[in-house]
């Protein structure tokens, strides 16, 4: 990644997000800023505006341009937590006070980082919902560290690199990073490429600990080793990396399953433990632990009659679930006698992991499935809509596991070798499973 840094023009998207800023801020020019012929674009004390933030876009650089810049104002970090998205679970959090008096001392040391903070600024004013999650993760991040009584400085390098694990989306196309249009396969890699990116540019803080780039190039790993950018395992992995992969797994399920579709906060619990090895078993723990002396009561969301469709439509996706997981032994079985790259290996491990994740669910056996049939919708319990639509969620979780296993399998037919009746037959049956995961392309709910 280093040499496609060195040869890519990054700072020209970041550029341009600089135009968003001077809308209402001012942008001075720190130093002499020369593209990589040593030619004058903007000189010191210059205010930069959004012509002059195009102009210095359509030049490389030979100083990176957030190193010659200062923003006359920053985002107050320390404010933010009480500007999230409203929601009755996340006000009873910041109003039972927890974590927020360390969540504004953390925010306020920010100050001794003006690039991190000039940055988070930026995203800010370009990406306001990306902003936002941002700051949510950060105190989610926080709660799980106070949850595992880590040390204050642990505490504060997880708390800043789970705030800026995303800026490296600033020097990304924002078309690929707003997922405007159908994104190609080079579009997904661009788009992958922001941990490394964020990395990097995280290391041209002055005195920045190690371990907080370190945790935003991991923070999109897995425990498991199904993560990116390198497929690390846990023991790879640093703790910081660890929690701040996991918040930002956590922030994707809570604007999923939360803030759209209305769920209360305990119906993310059974989605954790569905996932638990995805992120580490003490931060799975520590999660439940904390939102469990907080929130009580399960809100139902769906009305009897609403929950009756439900209810029809769980059958047919568990069985295509068992029947597409079944083709996919059979496949990967077939494809470790002919195939030992890497990926023969990621895949095995997964499928191992998935049967076990099957069974322990209750998936892979017709109980629940059977169970249904006996309902009374006219007179159902709160106990039992809670089952229903809390096994709605695993069976989404469970279909898109397995859709991450078929892009597995992709990597593999495309590089399969061998004699051609055989190749073919492998080939036939991937064919199957891709036309079986049309019945997994829409949630349940």
């Amino acid at each position: 990644m280093t040499k496609n840094l060195e040869s890519s023009d990054l700072h020209q998207h970041y550029a341009t997000h600089l135009g968003n800023v001077t809308k209402d801020n001012q942008i001075i020019a720190t130093g002499d800023i020369r593209n990589t012929a040593g030619v004058l674009v903007a000189a010191k004390n210059t205010r930069i505006n959004q012509q002059i933030a195009e102009k210095i876009a359509r030049h490389k650089l030979l100083i990176p341009l957030e190193q010659q810049i200062a923003l006359e104002k920053t985002c107050k970090v320390e404010q933010e937590l009480f500007a999230l998205p409203s929601h009755p679970e996340v006000k009873v959090l910041i109003e039972n006070g927890v974590g927020v008096e360390q969540f504004q001392n953390h925010g306020k040391a920010l100050k001794y980082y003006p690039l991190l903070l000039q940055k988070l600024t930026v995203l800010k004013a370009s990406y306001p919902e990306i902003y936002k999650k941002a700051v949510m993760g950060a105190y989610v991040a926080l709660l799980i560290s106070l949850e595992r009584n880590l040390d204050v400085k642990t505490s504060s390098n997880i708390f800043i690199a789970t705030l800026v694990r995303d800026i490296g989306l600033l020097h990304i196309e924002p078309k690929i990073v707003m997922g405007t249009g159908v994104l190609s396969a080079q579009d997904w890699l661009m788009l992958q490429g922001h941990v490394s990116i964020g990395y990097h540019y995280v290391r041209l803080e002055n005195n920045i600990p190690n371990v907080i780039p370190r945790a935003i190039f991991e923070h999109h790993e897995r425990c498991d080793g199904f993560g990116y950018p390198k497929q690390k395992f846990e023991h790879q992995l640093s703790l910081e990396g660890q929690v701040v992969a996991f918040a930002d797994s956590f922030i994707g399920m809570f604007y999923k399953y939360i803030f759209a579709l209305k769920y209360p906060f305990k119906a993310l619990l059974p989605i954790m433990q569905f996932n638990a090895g995805a992120h580490g078993i003490e931060n799975t723990d520590a999660c439940i632990r904390l939102f469990g002396k907080l929130v009580k009561s399960y809100k139902r969301i769906h009305s009897n009659q609403e929950l009756a469709v439900l209810s029809a439509k769980i059958p047919l996706r568990h069985k295509h679930i068992n029947e597409w997981f079944v083709q996919a032994e059979i496949l990967n079985a077939g494809l470790s006698s002919v195939y030992s790259g890497a990926a023969i290996v990621r895949s095995t491990e997964r499928i191992s992991w998935l049967r076990r994740l099957l069974t322990r669910s209750g998936i892979d056996d017709n109980r629940f499935v059977n169970w249904l049939k006996e309902v009374d919708f006219q007179s159902i319990s709160d106990k039992e809509v809670e089952e229903i639509e809390q096994y709605a969620l695993m069976l989404n979780e469970m279909s898109w596991h397995l859709n991450e296993l078929r892009k597995v399998f992709s990597l593999i037919i495309t590089h399969l070798q061998g004699p051609e009746e055989q190749v073919s037959e492998y080939k036939d049956i991937y064919r199957i499973l891709k036309a079986m995961m049309g019945h997994f392309k829409a949630d349940l709910l």
